[in-house]
């Protein structure tokens, strides 16, 4: 079974169909980690995430799947390193001129301790932040 749409790629043939990769590498430095007045601490980061992406669209049906893993090294605090992933799914079918059936999926994991730096202004913990939107 698992063989067999391999078998069909002559026949399955997509109006659109992409596939893409990408990969990064990000450094960072922060010259106040723990936002205190009277221990202040300094560290450089390093940042290398991976996307992947692959879409199909035809007439009738639209199919995309993307993934993205996301990993935090710290240089000096090593306890703060991460790792993070999501996935996201999106398939709609048009049943006819009037009708469509859709779904949306939103996974993934969050682990970075500076996940609200930006908003707050200091650094809050290292639990996990799991995510599930669907629709």
């Amino acid at each position: 079974m698992v063989a067999a749409p391999g078998l069909l790629v002559g026949v399955c043939r997509a109006d659109d169909f992409t596939w893409e990769m990408k990969a990064g590498i990000t450094g960072e430095y922060c010259d106040n980690l723990y936002s205190e007045a009277d221990d202040k601490a300094s560290d450089g980061s390093t940042v290398v995430s991976t996307q992947a992406m692959v879409s199909n669209d035809t007439e009738r049906l639209k199919f995309q799947l993307a993934g993205e893993l996301s990993g935090t090294v710290y240089g000096r605090y090593d306890d703060l390193n991460n790792m993070d992933w999501r996935v996201k799914n999106n398939v709609t079918w048009l049943a006819g001129e009037r009708t469509s059936l859709s779904s949306n999926i939103n996974v993934g994991e969050d682990s970075s301790i500076d996940r609200y730096l930006s908003e707050t202004g200091t650094l809050l913990d290292t639990r996990k932040n799991r995510t599930l939107r669907w629709s």
